[in-house]
């Protein structure tokens, strides 16, 4: 099976994330037939006066997270520095 780009349903959400870590995002690229998707999570917003102040992406491939990267965005005098 290949990647497809697509919205997470609730069913996904509870099967692979059950403790909410990863998957609050809306979409995600997933290979169902191998159990593998990627997302990227981004934090940030409007309290900080900029669209995100990071972005990870997260690669799960069959129950394990495989992959995890972290890209700090620097703001004036705000960092958000943390080792992963």
């Amino acid at each position: 099976m290949a990647f497809v780009n697509e919205r997470i349903s609730d069913e996904d959400r509870k099967k692979y994330d059950p403790e909410g870590k990863y998957l609050y995002t809306s979409g995600w690229t997933i290979d169902r037939g191998n159990e593998i998707f990627i997302v990227t999570i981004r934090s940030g917003g409007k309290e900080y006066n900029e669209e995100y102040l990071f972005e990870c992406d997260v690669l799960y491939w069959k129950g394990y997270i495989v992959k995890y990267t972290k890209k700090n965005i620097e703001r004036d005098d705000l960092v958000l520095e943390e080792s992963i």
